[in-house]
């Protein structure tokens, strides 16, 4: 299991299957994959 696997919950793949499972909601990302969320905001 690498970093984007733990943090997801699924491996990366190309990159439209990637995106199809990955959300940004209320400024959270979220996967499709577990319940979890993560802040996300401006570099």
């Amino acid at each position: 299991m690498d970093w984007f696997e733990a943090l997801t919950g699924f491996p990366e793949g190309d990159y439209a299957e990637t995106q199809r499972r990955l959300s940004v909601v209320d400024k959270r990302l979220r996967s499709d994959a577990t319940r979890r969320s993560y802040g996300v905001g401006i570099l």
